[in-house]
């Protein structure tokens, strides 16, 4: 069985000291990437990544409308990540150790392409970047 996530964005209009919000960015779209939520979150952290952000729950402060869709169903792994943490990440280090899962890649005119894993996902956060942006998130098996 594999491991999904969840989640939304939630921002701060009002800046510092305001309620987070909920923005229209969710999560149900985006792949199953073990890579990412191993940096990110130490979730099937199959490359041994030192995650950002494991194991912090859920949020206090967590907006209404987040915390109702984080109760339809059963979860684990409750946890959360701001911009600022997300944009200090060195995308270009090499993980600590070999990913024994099996790859697959296939032939293209630039080289090969690697497959058989999901793709590296990161162009919605751009859409929503500020100084007051945090990803909340938890996963399903």
């Amino acid at each position: 069985m594999g491991t999904d996530i969840d989640g939304g964005v939630e921002v701060r209009p009002g800046g510092a000291g305001s309620s987070w919000s909920l923005a229209d960015v969710l999560t149900a779209d985006l792949p199953r990437d073990y890579d990412a939520f191993g940096l990110l979150f130490g979730v099937r952290n199959y490359a041994g990544f030192t995650p950002v952000a494991p194991g912090r729950g859920l949020p206090e402060d967590t907006s209404p409308e987040l915390r109702r869709l984080c109760t339809v169903e059963p979860v684990h792994d409750c946890t959360w990540v701001t911009w600022a943490e997300v944009a200090r990440i060195d995308w270009t280090a090499s993980a600590p150790q070999v990913d024994d899962r099996i790859h697959e890649y296939r032939p293209t005119s630039a080289g090969e392409l690697l497959v058989g894993k999901a793709s590296h996902h990161g162009r919605a956060w751009h859409a929503v970047a500020g100084e007051h942006v945090r990803l909340v998130v938890w996963f399903d098996s």
